[in-house]
């Protein structure tokens, strides 16, 4: 699994070794190693390579870190990510670093404003990237709905 939290300007992206996983009781399904078989290499072996992975437990000090003083978490379909993140709060019986008010769905936000049908990703098409490019397109629909403060 590899998590990507954004902060600020800083970048950071989490990559779960697998194996700490597997030995904690998740599963990792065929289907999902599939569809990683039909990404460019490069890729793929971010994503399931075995460089520079950290275990389970340091994912969550990691998250739970980052998670001091954020007033919202942003996600692109709070079904997928978060879903995933409460089932292994959940299983490793830890309480989850957020409220379920805190979390805000890009897709929403998104779809208050017309297609840029000049947009453009600017690098790989991989999860840090994604995120990325997500924030940025918030701060976009933000400037463009011209939206100066926001409470939470």
């Amino acid at each position: 699994m590899t998590l990507i939290v954004q902060w600020s300007l800083a970048k950071v992206c989490i990559s779960v070794d697998v194996d700490s996983q597997t030995a904690k009781g998740r599963d990792v399904m065929q289907e999902t190693l599939d569809w990683w078989n039909t990404q460019p290499k490069e890729i793929m072996e971010e994503a399931l390579g075995d460089k520079d992975r950290v275990g389970l437990d340091e994912m969550i000090k990691t998250i739970n870190k980052w998670s001091v003083g954020v007033d919202v978490f942003w996600c692109q379909g709070p079904l997928f990510d978060y879903a995933i993140l409460q089932n292994i709060y959940k299983q490793l019986g830890h309480p989850v670093p957020w409220q379920y008010w805190q979390i805000r769905d890009s897709r929403t936000l998104f779809n208050l404003v017309p297609r840029d049908p000049n947009e453009k990703r600017t690098g790989l098409h991989n999860a840090l990237e994604d995120c990325y490019f997500q924030a940025k397109k918030v701060q976009k629909v933000y400037k463009d709905l011209n939206i100066k403060n926001v409470r939470y």
